[in-house]
């Protein structure tokens, strides 16, 4: 239940993601209908993508000069109302909100809050498609910067539904978004780089950036410039500048002709970004940085070649008008004399995934970067190794405990905001976790912790249900479910979704693929004993029944994941996808029949 401001029990607890700050129920519905709504926006500069985003919401919409010196929507009045637009004047992304029986009322005093305030709206609109309910709402973001992450080194949705993620992103009210593009991207000098068959398209990569930019969402693009370079140093013009031979994708940077080939990948990237304030440049997890033969003769510590080599690209990235952005971890170990030599026009994202030991790493490196003049951002995760492997989907408990006290530390920190990360790879060559749908659950806890880092953590799990599959509330909290406890509620709660039904089936599927790989029955575990004991029929005809069971589940598993994986994956990524699933099994289930025909026993079919 909500509580007013005089402390009564509201009638009616109106679910909406993020929660607002302040939001008061007037406990019924009214009588408005969006698609037959006629809105007014007033604007005190005209901004095209409110009006965008209006057409889309309502059937008409008017456009006109504010009459109260802040941006608004109004229906069904004839003047807006300074005293509640006032409410939000000074906050973030901030906006109030009126619905009543036959009005609706949003202000702001920038395009974003307006934009924001429009997302709620639309948000209930889909919540209570009945009859949007009569509240009052006033609302401002907790941090400045919020960012949703795309890697598309792996697996990434096709085209489409790349698309519907940054409109998705935008109405949980995300707007920032890191792209790390690899050979994805659309190279126009270097165009060798560019993948034979999954590179963007001139006008695809263009409609990714409109979209962005018509919901409000600052690209940030990502170029590695010295590690995680596996699709350029695989190409033999450039197989000479590994630090060794076998770090394929880790560059010397002592090397001569490495500044050369970083310089040319991030003026491509700017180039293709033209209105991007931001450049990231990578500088990560450079494994072998110091091997080489330069680097061993430089006289130089390797911290000291990776602070010279930065200022290198930070000198680089400022020349094409961009603020650099670096990773942290190669920093780690660098004194306080090395750290006082680093440009300090660069931004160090301090990215740390841990949950309960969170404050005590970030909190003494945060403030020994500052207290040398280096920026700092953070950087949480939505889904990242968490030592397991697969990650079918994130491992909840882990990546929710990480995003709470990321969000406090930044609030606590009065940091600009949070870089929520979601990896697809452990690395390139990696095994792909699960699908960038299949994170929806985090990336939106993420969102809503960006924006309010201290509100809905309670019923987190009821809204999630109510708004994003439709599942009216049942009072998950109430009865003990915790918000990690999301994926293993999903094929109980199946049949009353009817919203996002087809993500909820992608979840539903890989639970059921995890059962039969790695909880039912799991014949590996005994194929030990049947090679100890070849001579043993129990032993064989023990391991024979449970290789038959496991093997059917397994098929029947595989169907289902085909049949899901079409939605979402290209045919190519879905049989990466299904290989990296089915491969070990396959093994195992190959040398379990080796076994037993060693034994005695017929092959397995």
């Amino acid at each position: 239940m909500l509580r007013s401001m005089y402390g009564m029990e509201e009638v009616m607890r109106i679910h909406i993601i993020p929660e607002p700050k302040y939001m008061v129920s007037e406990g019924n519905d009214s009588k408005l209908c969006m698609k037959t709504m006629q809105v007014r926006i007033g604007m005190t500069d005209t901004e095209e993508r409110l009006l965008l985003c209006g057409r889309e919401l309502f059937e008409t919409v008017k456009e006109e000069e504010s009459q109260i010196r802040c941006y608004y929507l109004i229906c069904g009045l004839q003047q807006p109302d300074q005293v509640l637009a006032a409410r939000s004047f000074g906050r973030t992304d901030g906006y109030s909100l009126r619905i009543e029986e036959e009005s609706l009322e949003i202000y702001s005093e920038t395009a974003h809050g307006l934009f924001y305030g429009m997302m709620t709206v639309k948000q209930l609109s889909e919540t209570y498609p009945a009859g949007l309910p009569c509240l009052v709402a006033v609302d401002w973001a907790d941090m400045s910067l919020r960012s949703d992450y795309m890697d598309l080194r792996t697996l990434y949705p096709i085209y489409d539904n790349i698309l519907e993620s940054i409109r998705r992103a935008a109405s949980f009210k995300l707007n920032t978004l890191v792209i790390e593009y690899e050979d994805k991207l659309p190279f126009q000098t270097m165009k060798f780089l560019r993948h034979p068959d999954q590179c963007f398209t001139e006008e695809q990569f263009k409609e990714i950036q409109k979209t962005a930019y018509d919901h409000f969402i600052t690209v940030i693009p990502l170029q590695q410039s010295f590690g995680h370079l596996e699709y350029v140093l695989k190409h033999k013009t450039y197989q000479y500048l590994r630090e060794t031979a076998q770090a394929v994708g880790e560059m010397c940077p002592l090397r001569e002709g490495a500044l050369e080939v970083s310089r040319a990948l991030l003026t491509e990237m700017a180039e293709l970004h033209p209105d991007a304030k931001w450049l990231h440049m990578g500088c990560d997890e450079v494994w072998s940085l110091g091997s080489s033969r330069e680097c061993r003769e430089s006289a130089m510590t390797r911290e000291q070649i990776f602070i010279e080599y930065v200022n290198q690209l930070t000198e680089i990235g400022c020349s094409l008008g961009k603020k650099p952005i670096i990773w942290h971890d190669m920093m780690e170990k660098c004194s306080d004399e090395d750290l006082a030599h680093l440009d300090k026009r660069v931004t160090v994202a301090v990215w740390i995934y841990s949950g309960n030991n969170l404050a005590e790493q970030a909190v003494p490196l945060i403030r020994r970067l500052r207290a040398l003049g280096i920026q700092v951002i953070g950087a949480s995760s939505v889904r990242c190794y968490d030592f397991y492997g697969d990650q079918n989907y994130p491992v909840a408990a882990k990546r929710i405990a990480n995003l709470d006290r990321w969000s406090k530390i930044a609030v606590e920190e009065q940091l600009e905001g949070l870089i929520n990360t979601n990896w697809a790879s452990p690395f390139s060559f990696g095994k792909p976790y699960g699908l960038y749908e299949s994170a929806y659950y985090t990336i939106i806890y993420g969102a809503e912790r960006c924006w309010s880092e201290d509100k809905g953590k309670e019923d987190f799990l009821d809204r999630f249900f109510h708004v994003f599959h439709g599942v009216e509330p049942e009072g998950l909290a109430e009865r003990g479910y915790l918000a990690e406890d999301y994926y293993r509620l999903i094929p109980n709660l199946m049949p009353r979704i009817c919203r996002n039904r087809t993500i909820a089936r992608l979840l539903e599927v890989m639970i059921q693929y995890e059962e039969a790989a790695f909880v039912g029955v799991t014949p590996h575990h005994q194929m030990f004993r049947c090679a100890m004991f070849p001579d043993r029929e129990e032993e064989a005809l023990s391991l024979k029944d449970k290789e038959e069971r496991a093997l059917k589940a397994l098929t029947e598993a595989k169907v289902q994941m085909e049949e899901i994986l079409a939605e979402f994956l290209t045919p190519p990524m879905a049989e990466l996808f299904l290989q990296s699933r089915f491969y070990v099994p396959k093994l195992y289930e190959k040398e379990i029949s080796r076994l037993l025909k060693a034994a005695g026993q017929k092959e397995t079919k």
